[in-house]
């Protein structure tokens, strides 16, 4: 692997994170254009499956309660681009009920800005959202 990227680092960018180089085209830029996010992702979302190792998005103490080692993975909140935590969606007759487990302790008023970022699913639905 290290072959090809010496073949062409010329039309590579990298970047240095926890001492691990990750490499992208030249087309894309490094300058720090942060914005906050919060999504709630589906089991089978590319942010986890795609990767052989994974410590860029999930902290390894952390990446059993996300999937297994049978290949069973579970929705996943990604907060700022790192897994804080899974979620589960039950459909109830009148509503639909979702389940939280965050990784850390969470302030209730920080989990009431990420559950903002479920309100799309609750239009989505077309059906009211209980967070638990």
């Amino acid at each position: 692997m290290q072959t090809i990227i010496n073949a062409i680092e010329l039309q590579l960018n990298s970047i240095t994170i926890d001492n691990q180089i990750f490499w992208f085209g030249n087309n894309l830029s490094i300058e720090n254009n942060f914005r906050e996010s919060v999504h709630f992702l589906p089991a089978f979302d590319e942010i986890l499956i795609s990767y052989k190792t994974r410590e860029a998005s999930i902290l390894l103490e952390h990446q059993s309660k996300a999937f297994t080692n049978n290949g069973i993975f579970k929705p996943i909140i990604l907060k700022n681009s790192k897994v804080i935590g899974t979620w589960k969606r039950t459909i109830k007759k009148d509503h639909v009920k979702i389940e939280t487990q965050f990784f850390h302790e969470t302030e209730n008023h920080k989990k009431a800005i990420l559950f903002e970022g479920i309100k799309a699913f609750e239009n989505y639905l077309e059906a009211k959202i209980v967070i638990e």
